[in-house]
């Protein structure tokens, strides 16, 4: 039996209501579990329950500031300031339960005439919840929040917030802060590696608000990205993460009710409850023996059971969790979906609708007609009827015959007909047009193809002889065209004026158009040079000599003799894979101390969007010697004087081992 204070309690909530009343007081707070109404926010409206399951350590600290922070708008806006103490403790006792009436009479000595400020007691209230949780786990669970799969940015912020304010973090100096703090937290937290990336690029200096201010711009701009192309996965993550938070809040601790409502605890003795049902039952007796599982297949117990060997797996083909591939709803889908799209297969060309110009009295309208040679009538339907503006009790009745389709049978009687004037470019003709209900296809028959040269007037006849325009007038001899040698001779010899060889080069060198490239010394250079050249093996000295008359012959570099030069490098031999060696100079020491043009150099991706999707046939042109072909200016020649045995040398050509060459080569490319 209740007590007269329980019975005082029960009609006083009673009179307060839901957390949607119009009354505006905030309903009762107990020890359990607190469930927000989505009207207004009064303190919340838990119910009683048996102080032998709950005790008042099971509340949370943030719910009891929340629930604090209500009362005392409450307060706010009944006044209750302005009130006796007495008349104070008196509304505050009717937003509590009993449990905590006996805590706040007995545990914390605070008795129902006391004349202690509200606010006294309220913060009494809250250390002790406080003083009830372990401070060590709370921070243990603070520097362990991690952002779940799927989870947006502000909600692990705010569920990070939540814990954080259950936590006393050190307000000291910079480095113990509790902004730095939250920053370290925050930068471990997050998910995504784009996230960790971006915190990282920001200054040491950065404040906790430029952090939160970085992840919300950098989740705006990837869901914005995510919104153009809409990735399946992305929203399989994000549908998953919303289900099992609706799921979480389904299979929460539900309000606990009176003692007398609730089903009698188990026992020992009671038996435990089934894998392959979750329910309690006799041995032998489970509902679910004949069972098929939807999510793996299998027979003997039901879904989202623990036996279920898929309630861990993940679908490869639709990415979530829960079931097997061969059970996937997505794959059945899909396939059935392109069963239904496949109707009609076609392996010829589909002539495409022309666009005609159809004239009625003085009014005019274009329409797509698909040409068809087959058809004896030009017909549309009553829907392009309706568009032209044309009334149905101005057709003409149609001629008494017989209209077949194409498979034989009967169309449908026409509606009328009506005269008509067809152009098509300077092209034009009349034409009896017939209207039939249910044609979405305009089509324009075989005489009216012809009048208006869509098709030859010898259809169906073949044509002979085809002119062909933008093709080349000269054509490739047959000689040309019997063997892959005897096409390579040929084009070799008609476009000898552009495909040379190296020999070639020696008697007609090829030159660049510009000026002289020029070596620009940085200020304060200091020269290089050596007086004594690199042995070089025996072997090797003649195919030197010879490779260095070569270069001679074909003007690329030539020799000192006896003018004096401030600057000497060394020659470096390179053998060639095959017979033969390769003349190169180190000018290290002057490349060094050169400053370099700069020219923009186009990427690859940038050479790939120049070409156009049309495109069929692609040819790759290399320059022979491209860095021969390039002059170099003479009050610069001594720059790249080199030292052999066989004498001093210097060059009159660029060579890609000279400082800048490549950006001018790339210079003279991209102008020409």
């Amino acid at each position: 039996m209740a007590t007269p204070q329980e019975d005082h309690f029960q009609a006083r909530n009673d009179d307060l209501g839901d957390g949607s009343d119009d009354s505006g007081e905030p309903n009762v707070l107990e020890s359990g579990e607190v469930d927000v109404p989505p009207s207004l926010p009064p303190p919340l409206t838990p119910h009683p329950s048996s102080p032998s399951q709950h005790s008042p350590a099971t509340v949370r600290r943030h719910l009891f500031r929340q629930w604090r922070r209500k009362f005392e708008d409450y307060s706010v806006l009944m006044g209750l300031h302005s009130l006796p103490p007495i008349t104070q403790h008196i509304y505050l006792r009717t937003c509590v339960s009993l449990e905590v009436q006996r805590l706040l009479h007995y545990t914390l000595a605070i008795p129902p005439d006391s004349s202690m400020p509200v606010v006294q007691v309220l913060d009494a209230l809250q250390q002790y919840f406080r003083n009830s949780q372990n401070e060590a786990l709370r921070r243990r669970e603070l520097l362990s929040c991690k952002q779940t799969p799927g989870e947006p940015f502000s909600a692990f912020y705010a569920r990070m917030k939540d814990l954080a304010d259950e936590v006393e973090l050190c307000t000291g100096d910079r480095t113990t802060c509790a902004a730095t703090q939250i920053k370290m937290i925050l930068l471990l937290g997050v998910r995504e590696e784009e996230f960790v990336q971006c915190l990282v690029s920001l200054d040491s200096q950065a404040s906790l608000d430029d952090f939160v201010t970085c992840c919300r711009t950098f989740e705006s701009s990837r869901a914005a990205a995510s919104a153009i192309v809409a990735a399946p996965s992305q929203l399989n993550i994000l549908s998953s993460y919303n289900r099992n938070q609706r799921r979480q809040k389904l299979t929460a601790t539900p309000k606990h009710t009176p003692q007398r409502c609730q089903s009698p605890p188990l026992t020992k003795d009671s038996p435990a409850s089934c894998r392959s049902c979750t329910r309690q039952h006799a041995v032998g007796h489970c509902p679910a023996k004949d069972s098929t599982c939807p999510n793996c297949g299998y027979k003997g117990y039901w879904h989202r059971t623990p036996r279920c060997p898929a309630k861990d797996s993940e679908c490869t083909t639709c990415h979530k969790q829960g079931h097997f591939v061969k059970c996937c709803k997505s794959t059945r889908k899909t396939s059935t979906n392109q069963t239904r799209k496949a109707r009609r297969v076609s392996t010829g060309r589909t002539p495409k609708p022309v666009n005609v110009t159809l004239s009625y009295g003085s009014k005019s309208s274009q329409l797509l007609m698909l040409p068809d040679t087959g058809a004896d009538i030009t017909v549309i339907g009553l829907v392009h009827l309706d568009s032209f503006g044309i009334p149905r009790c101005s057709l003409s009745p149609p001629p008494v015959t017989d209209v077949l389709t194409a498979d034989g049978s009967s169309m449908t009687p026409a509606l009328g007909c009506f005269e008509t004037t067809l152009q098509l470019g300077q092209a034009s003709c009349k034409a009896n047009v017939h209207v039939h209900e249910g044609i979405q296809t305009p089509l324009l028959l075989y005489g009216h193809c012809v009048d208006l040269a869509i098709v030859s007037t010898d259809f169906p006849k073949p044509i002979l002889s085809v002119t062909h325009v933008n093709r080349c007038a000269q054509q490739m001899p047959a000689s040309a065209m019997s063997s892959p040698t005897a096409a390579r001779t040929y084009f070799l010899q008609h476009f000898s004026d552009v495909l040379v060889s190296k020999t070639d080069l020696q008697t007609t060198p090829l030159k660049m158009s510009g000026p002289p490239m020029r070596i620009h010394l940085q200020p304060g250079a200091t020269p290089f040079a050596i007086h004594m050249p690199r042995p070089i093996p025996f072997a090797y000295r003649d195919p030197v000599k010879e490779e260095l008359d070569s270069l001679v012959q074909q003007g690329i570099i030539t020799p000192v003799g006896n003018k004096p030069s401030e600057w000497c490098h060394p020659m470096v031999l390179v053998t060639k894979p095959g017979n033969g060696v390769r003349i190169t100079v180190d000018l290290t020491h002057l490349n060094s101390q050169v400053s370099r043009p700069t020219h923009p150099s186009p990427t690859p991706a940038d050479a790939i969007c120049t070409i156009t999707p049309s495109a069929k046939f692609f040819t790759k042109a290399d320059a022979l010697h491209g860095y021969w072909q390039m002059d170099l200016a003479e009050e610069d020649r001594h720059l790249t004087t080199f030292i052999t045995p066989h004498g001093r040398y210097w060059g009159c050509l660029l060579s890609l081992r000279r400082p800048g060459s490549a950006r001018h080569h790339q210079l003279r490319k991209g102008s020409g």
